[in-house]
C-alpha cells in the first residue's frame, strides 16, 4: 500500500491521513463555534499544539491566526 500511495499520491498513507485530518479541522474552524481544543479531538491530534504545528505546516497560519480572521 506504500508504494501505491508513493506512486498515485507522492506521499505516504500516514501523510495523506493526517493531510485529511488537517483539513477537517480548517472546515470546523471556517464553519463551527468550536474551542481549538475541541477541533484538535475532534480531528484525532492528542493535544493543541500537535495540531497547531502541523496546521501551520500546511495552511501557513496556527488554527488561532484562521480563527481570528473570522
Amino acid at each position: 500500500m506504500e508504494r501505491l500511495f508513493r506512486l498515485f499520491l507522492d506521499e505516504s498513507p500516514a501523510t495523506t491521513y493526517r493531510n485529511i485530518r488537517l483539513d477537517r479541522a480548517h472546515s470546523l474552524l471556517a464553519e463551527t463555534d468550536m474551542s481549538v481544543t475541541e477541533i484538535a479531538v475532534a480531528c484525532g491530534f492528542n493535544d493543541v499544539s500537535l495540531l497547531a504545528r502541523h496546521f501551520k505546516a500546511r495552511f501557513g497560519e496556527t488554527p488561532y491566526g484562521k480563527r481570528g480572521k473570522k
